[in-house]
């Protein structure tokens, strides 16, 4: 018998706005699946502009972009049918919405509850303060524990995996030993570019795919951080991997490497994401140990300034977890517990 509840929520007759960015196609799964659980869904970009400028602005001072973000939420609000009634109304780490905007929200759809998501840390969000927005919000989130004892309000809920379909393939017919698909920030270059060595030195097979929004950003950081001094631009990809790419590499994977943002305690999605897949993960966020699904034979726990690997990880077979494990951390059950079904 499992340990954990599996109980498949349902959104029959539930109508939610979803206000969220638009990261690696995470908002169309979201969409998708509240439609495929009987729910209705509008939604909208919570940033007025995905330009490689306009994200910079907003992730500075938000407030310089606040005319144009006025002008935006105004349009998409003025969109949506004037009958419209939301039972919620949920936010998912917002950087450029500000009180005014929430506000309007608010008496528009007074009866809706209003659910906050933080995939964010929130001293990462450095163009806005979002803690002053908590007192908009019915239920506030957030994935990381360091924010949840420094801010009471918030509960602590993990990430979703949308990776839950793919079948456990046996890991000897694998074609990568070790993969690495991400965002290259802060000290991301450097570590990659230990492990990957690291590896290859022990034989192991590896696919690295380092993305960069902008080609300009890849400058900036050659110029200004001192861990890609020696990096070379081939070294990077200009173009994310489309989500069925991602799912094809994590199939093809014996093993995946997650490197969390230093200032970041929470587990990021890829680490979600590998335990939807039943995969095997390395990652440099030693928090995993606290974690009900952690087990030394699926998971190992690397040192960002000196990784070392261990070649007896990827000799153990991975071993399969309770099954109300996997849905606590789909995407159902993220939703399940976000708007409390």
């Amino acid at each position: 018998m499992s340990l954990y509840c599996v109980r498949t929520p349902d959104l029959s007759g539930k109508n939610i706005l979803y206000i969220g960015p638009r990261t690696f196609g995470y908002e169309r799964t979201i969409v998708k699946t509240i439609h495929d659980l009987g729910g209705s869904c509008t939604y909208i970009d919570e940033r007025p502009s995905n330009t490689f400028l306009g994200k910079g602005i907003v992730r500075i001072n938000s407030n310089l972009m606040k005319p144009i973000t006025n002008s935006y939420y105004e349009k998409e609000l003025g969109a949506i049918n004037f009958h419209e009634k939301f039972d919620y109304v949920l936010v998912i780490s917002p950087e450029a919405i500000d009180e005014d905007i929430l506000k309007k929200i608010k008496v528009a759809y007074p009866e809706a509850c209003f659910i906050l998501y933080m995939w964010d840390s929130i001293r990462n969000k450095t163009g806005r303060d979002n803690s002053r927005l908590f007192g908009f919000f019915n239920h506030v989130y957030s994935f990381d524990h360091e924010d949840c004892d420094k801010y009471p309000v918030m509960k602590f809920r993990p990430l979703f995996s949308r990776s839950t379909s793919l079948q456990n393939e046996n890991a000897d017919y694998s074609r990568y030993d070790l993969s690495f698909i991400g965002t290259v920030h802060s000290d991301r270059y450097k570590i990659c570019m230990d492990v990957k060595k690291k590896a290859e030195q022990l034989g192991l097979s590896t696919f690295f795919y380092l993305y960069m929004s902008d080609k300009k950003l890849y400058w900036i950081n050659k110029l200004s951080n001192k861990h890609m001094k020696d990096s070379k631009i081939g070294d990077f990809s200009f173009v994310p991997l489309r989500e069925e790419d991602v799912i094809k590499s994590l199939s093809a994977s014996k093993s995946v490497l997650d490197i969390q943002h230093p200032k970041q305690k929470g587990l990021t999605m890829r680490t979600i994401e590998v335990l939807g897949a039943r995969r095997k993960l390395l990652t440099t966020n030693a928090e995993i140990v606290k974690y009900d699904f952690y087990n030394d034979s699926n998971f190992m726990c690397i040192d960002r300034e000196r990784p070392c690997i261990d070649p007896e990880f990827f000799a153990k077979p991975y071993k399969d977890l309770d099954p109300g494990l996997y849905f606590k951390y789909s995407i159902q059950g993220w939703l399940q517990e976000l708007l409390q079904i």
